[in-house]
């Protein structure tokens, strides 16, 4: 029964973390035809006016928008100046990354014009959606392909190599040819000189040479952070070293922490979800596993803040926000250069505020704010009567 109880909620946690870290693709605002999108600051000021229909977050610098569905991609710097044009129709995108960007392009148009129907399965946030009759190659900061447009789907580059999809097998490419054979079910990207791969239903870790590192043995495997993996094995979560030596199993959910500072709710959360706090040593029942935040659940009566904490479990920054309704739901994001995004869910009415270092938050009047991504965060909002 516990052992129960502790899978559900590591499987909670998973989806937790999904909504409060999630590396968001593209804003689609057609459910409102009066919002687009724009970036603000960390100070919570336009840097680019509402004007894309749709928009990636930024990356290396950039990042991919377009103004309308029949309008091609383009990718844009800070300031909003147009800085690459792909050289073919792109009907898809990822972010920059290792200098080059996974783009789509049409295979197969039907009679009437319009682009065949999603197929395949979106893998996660670095591996691209399949889709009959489309094909994923990679564009260079001049916008032409260096790596041609003739796989399923791929992944982002890391560390020189990318997942790629070649006739329902995964395979790994450098910038010119097929490294590592097309032989898996599932890839991931590389991190520390690893990447995870799945085999029927076990995932294990493969280096760059494609030699197997740690036998395909988990239900699930994340990527590496700072040495650490969080896997599952046997329905218990464990965090393991780049040999697959056992780190620890002490804990009931992870989540990955880019920027060493990890959100925390209240014990009275409707989530009733994450680390908790300890008000008498003023810390939460928490360890660093490489770039990875693990915890335990505990029962605590006192009511804490809204707070972010640094990997040993001590409050960095305690969120100072106004006073809100009981049941009101908080959404905290990832750090970026000192500033997060917080979200208090409220109906209809959602709030959206910025908090710096010091816990101080000031609001963004905008329908829709997302996560800060090299000091731009996306917004939807109604463009201005210029037209914008």
């Amino acid at each position: 029964m516990k052992r129960k109880l502790v899978l559900a909620l590591a499987v909670c946690l998973l989806v937790t973390a999904s909504v409060l870290f999630a590396w968001s693709k593209n804003i689609d605002p057609r459910y409102n035809d009066d919002l687009r999108v724009g970036f603000i600051d960390h100070h919570g000021k336009l840097a680019i006016s509402p004007q894309y229909y749709e928009a990636l977050d930024f990356s290396e610098g950039l990042a991919a928008v377009r103004r309308t569905p029949q309008e091609n991609w383009l990718f844009i710097d800070k300031d909003g100046t147009i800085v690459v044009k792909p050289e073919a129709k792109v009907l898809d995108v990822m972010p920059f990354s290792d200098g080059l960007a996974a783009a789509q392009v049409s295979e197969n148009i039907d009679s009437g014009g319009s682009i065949q129907a999603w197929t395949g399965k979106h893998w996660g946030p670095n591996i691209a959606p399949q889709a009959s009759g489309r094909k994923w190659g990679f564009i260079d900061r001049s916008g032409k392909f260096t790596v041609n447009a003739k796989y399923d789907s791929v992944g982002a580059f890391r560390e020189g190599l990318a997942p790629v999809l070649i006739d329902k097998k995964w395979g790994y490419i450098d910038k010119s040819n097929l490294v590592i054979p097309a032989q898996f079910d599932e890839a991931g990207v590389f991190s520390n000189g690893l990447a995870a791969v799945r085999e029927g239903s076990k995932f294990g870790f493969i280096d760059k040479e494609g030699a197997k590192k740690i036998p395909c043995q988990f239900e699930h495997a994340s990527d590496f952070k700072d040495g650490a993996s969080i896997v599952r094995l046997d329905g218990q979560l464990i965090a393991i070293d780049s040999f697959g030596k056992k780190l620890s199993d002490d804990f009931d959910g992870y989540q990955p922490s880019k920027t060493g500072l990890f959100a925390s709710h209240p014990l009275n959360h409707p989530l009733k979800k994450g680390p908790k706090f300890d008000s008498q040593s003023g810390k939460f029942q928490v360890t660093a596993r490489g770039g990875y935040l693990v915890y335990k659940q505990r029962k605590l009566s006192t009511r804490t803040p809204y707070a972010y904490m640094d990997k040993n479990g001590i409050i960095k920054v305690d969120v100072k926000l106004p006073e809100l309704q009981t049941d009101s739901m908080i959404g905290l994001s990832e750090f970026d250069d000192n500033y997060a995004v917080i979200t208090v869910y409220c109906g209809d009415s959602n709030r959206y505020f910025i908090c710096d270092e010091f816990g101080k938050v000031t609001p963004v009047n905008a329908d829709q704010v997302f996560s800060f991504n090299e000091g731009r965060a996306r917004i939807l909002a109604t463009p201005d009567e210029s037209g914008e």
